[in-house]
């Protein structure tokens, strides 16, 4: 009992509208299953081949920087919470629109994928901004921490439903996956229209003048990008193509949230500011020899190593850079007057150039050695790369 009441009391700590925040998340995150895992599951199934599946990805990829820079002007005209709803409505719109009138070719998913790319980054711009207005340096570890629980709690229930709720009905069961996911969007979108956020004050988009810390958190987000090009549909891609179908993957994926939900809110409510940077470090070199066992193998327990470490790798990450970032966009704002809106779209485009970065790595290999060596050894590389820049950064 009294744990429970010192869980509440930390979170009753943040304000109203941090709460109504972590609420609408918790709404989107128990969606992210099903336009994401099971989204990729779908056009897999459809089409059979790496291609599509990485033209889908690309698409969204494309678009989500462009996006976060005509946000900005938006943001001169609009509320930031009625864009933000309007990112959570659009959002849930085309994975809808692919499950009831699916395509062949993967010229129309690389289509698909920028329409997804405009939902999905009007929300993420406007969310990152609300995020950072509405904590401080102070909490920012505790509230991402709470977000990042609620979300894996979500997901071990979602994906294992899910998962065998397909593996029994195969197509009419996306369907209704997706109808439940536009549901949940829409009750993220309305959960933040009513409340009194104000819009940020934007007068530029592109930073021109850029310090050696932002360079840092430059390379930093690039690094994260690396391993989450390929990671948005590889975990998917494997479970499907090494361990099972539908049933295993939302088991697997189930498990998966789990394991996080435990360590991430332990480390969200035991983590100091200087356990930043050494638990990001025990992250990537974690992640990197996972994929070197998996490179090597290359069977069933060697996937499962991969993807339980990798999936675990993604999420600290966030952790622990999350918070980092957002302390020096605190630091550039106050010494070099760069908006806060600007920082987000500099970091977003960074981010999303080590995604890209990471989907040349996959077509590289590709075309020079088959999509089974791809599958092979696309991690270790795109890790080795992310290791490489981030000694980089050290120096």
């Amino acid at each position: 009992m009294n744990f429970i009441q010192k869980e509440l009391s930390h979170f009753l700590s943040l304000s109203q509208k941090a709460r109504d925040l972590l609420v609408s998340y918790l709404y989107f995150g128990t969606t992210y299953p099903l336009i994401g895992t099971f989204m990729n599951a779908f056009i897999w199934r459809k089409q059979g081949d790496i291609v599509s599946l990485a033209f889908y990805n690309i698409g969204e990829t494309t678009m989500l920087p462009l996006i976060f820079y005509f946000n900005g002007y938006l943001l001169k005209k609009f509320k930031i919470t009625h864009l933000y709803f309007f990112g959570a409505i659009l959002t849930a719109l085309i994975p809808i629109t692919i499950v009831f009138f699916p395509t062949t070719t993967a010229l129309s998913y690389l289509v698909f994928g920028l329409l997804f790319g405009v939902g999905y980054g009007m929300y993420w711009a406007n969310r990152n901004y609300l995020t950072y207005k509405e904590t401080t340096s102070h909490n920012r570890d505790y509230f991402l921490g709470l977000n990042f629980s609620f979300n894996t709690l979500t997901g071990v229930f979602i994906p294992l439903i899910i998962g065998w709720f397909i593996y029994f009905v195969p197509f009419k069961g996306y369907q209704i996956s997706m109808l439940f996911a536009f549901v949940l969007l829409l009750l993220a979108g309305l959960k933040i229209v009513k409340d009194e956020h104000r819009s940020p004050e934007i007068s530029h988009v592109v930073i021109t003048k850029t310090t050696a810390r932002w360079w840092k958190i430059r390379g930093l987000v690039t690094s994260i990008g690396l391993i989450e090009g390929i990671s948005l549909f590889f975990p998917t891609l494997l479970i499907l193509t090494k361990l099972g179908a539908e049933n295993v993957l939302g088991s697997f994926s189930s498990f998966l949230y789990l394991v996080s939900a435990c360590l991430i809110y332990y480390y969200g409510r035991k983590a100091k500011v200087h356990h930043q940077k050494p638990v990001l470090l025990i992250t990537v070199l974690s992640g990197l020899v996972a994929t070197i066992i998996f490179g090597w193998f290359f069977n069933s327990w060697a996937t499962v190593i991969y993807l339980a470490v990798n999936y675990l790798t993604i999420e600290f990450m966030w952790l622990t850079a999350g918070p980092i970032t957002m302390n020096i966009m605190d630091e550039e704002k106050l010494t070099a007057g760069h908006n806060i809106y600007a920082l987000i779209f500099d970091q977003e485009l960074f981010l999303d150039l080590g995604r890209m970065i990471s989907f040349g790595v996959l077509f590289v290999i590709i075309a020079c050695f088959g999509q089974q060596a791809a599958l092979r050894f696309s991690p270790v590389f795109v890790y080795l790369l992310q290791l490489m820049l981030l000694i980089r950064l050290k120096e």
